[in-house]
């Protein structure tokens, strides 16, 4: 090729491209116009994901505050049974530090609190047969799901504990979680109600005086033996019956048109619904 020939087809091709400092050519327009799109909407979906992650990083600090303060005792461990989870109420309850807790198996941190009858068969076997007590109770009483246990803190400190299972999945990995409530207050204080009853219930029954207590609905659940012997009859033959009724049967009419009945009902009905005393005769 000639040097004429090679400069002639060099100008054709600059003079294609224009000169410097010219506006791009249509192709080029459209290739930067793809790219600004392209940046624009990388840019949106970055932002979006930043929402997410900031959405998520509040749920999660609303999840923790919550775990955190929960009267619940809760534990949560992975699939292959290692504690993950160790509340602070699951600290009060068993007297065990979460550092304690966590990176260990339930069985193993549970052996530290079984009680003292229990330990001639094996910590950990007591604790999995709990855990299969557990199980049983959540598929057999649903409504109902919780066992009472009773547990020996390591400090030597006696408690009764209400637990149950639940299980959840996170990304495709199972969790499995227990909840424990400390009950040793309210199992303490029905024990005492107990003995509270049994203590009236024996002064009722030693008691000279005549004496019969119904329910709210007036209906006989106490008839002591000094009733008996006044009425000659047994509180076998009386209980649940409604208190009028009983005296009514025993009585002569009150005056014209009033029969015993009638009468008896209305001094149960304003006893009854009046928290003040009344005396009858």
């Amino acid at each position: 090729m000639s040097g004429s020939r090679k400069r002639r087809e060099e100008d054709r091709s600059d003079s294609a491209a224009g000169p410097p400092g010219s506006p791009p050519s249509g192709d080029l327009k459209a290739e930067n116009e793809a790219l600004k799109k392209e940046i624009t909407a990388l840019k949106e979906r970055l932002a979006e994901r930043e929402r997410c992650e900031a959405s998520l990083k509040e749920c999660d600090e609303k999840y923790r505050i919550l775990f955190q303060s929960l009267d619940d005792g809760i534990v949560i461990n992975d699939s292959g049974g290692v504690i993950t989870e160790w509340n602070p109420a699951m600290e009060g309850i068993f007297g065990i530090t979460k550092e304690q807790a966590v990176g260990h198996t339930i069985p193993e941190i549970s052996s530290l609190c079984t009680p003292c009858d229990t330990r001639s068969r094996g910590e950990e076997d007591w604790v999995r047969s709990v855990i299969d007590r557990m199980d049983r109770q959540v598929s057999s009483q649903p409504r109902f799901p919780f066992v009472e246990i009773p547990i020996m803190r390591p400090d030597g400190t006696f408690r009764i504990i209400e637990a149950r299972n639940f299980s959840f999945k996170v990304r495709g990995d199972t969790f499995d979680g227990r909840i424990v409530r400390d009950i040793t207050g309210r199992k303490k204080a029905e024990e005492l109600s107990r003995e509270n009853k049994e203590e009236l219930n024996n002064l009722i029954e030693s008691s000279g005086d005549a004496i019969l207590l119904t329910d709210e609905e007036g209906r006989i659940t106490k008839f002591n033996k000094a009733q008996e012997r006044l009425t000659g009859l047994t509180a076998d033959q009386v209980l649940g019956l409604p208190a009028w009724e009983f005296q009514a049967s025993r009585s002569s009419p009150k005056g014209p048109g009033l029969d015993p009945l009638t009468w008896y009902k209305e001094i149960w009905d304003r006893l009854l619904h009046d928290e003040n005393d009344q005396f009858y005769r």
